[in-house]
């Protein structure tokens, strides 16, 4: 199993240290630029609740716990991933927003 990670909190100097990749921005979430490299089979997002994402053209709100999981029982193939500009606004208007984007495929 092959996993990746994708963590956002920030671009300002304080919190880029945080980011993985740390080159990662918030236009790439924007414009789906992550996980762009294979199909993945299994995700969990850790996000300020009220993120907005977009997979694989499907609109998805983070609730109030925070975490959003597509199963690999679920037997789906993720191919893409959008945050939404309203989201990416939050999180770098408040200091505890982020998104954490774990994805996971067979080898």
């Amino acid at each position: 199993m092959v996993v990746k990670q994708i963590c956002y909190y920030n671009e300002s100097d304080i919190k880029q240290i945080l980011n993985h990749p740390q080159n990662v921005t918030g236009e790439d979430l924007i414009n789906g630029f992550i996980l762009t490299d294979a199909i993945y089979n299994e995700i969990q997002i850790k996000a300020f609740p009220g993120t907005m994402l977009e997979i694989n053209g499907q609109e998805v709100v983070i609730g109030n716990v925070g975490v959003y999981n597509i199963l690999y029982e679920e037997n789906m193939e993720i191919l893409t991933i959008k945050v939404s500009s309203d989201s990416i606004k939050n999180i770098k208007q408040f200091d505890d927003a982020f998104i954490i984007i774990t994805a996971m495929r067979d080898n």
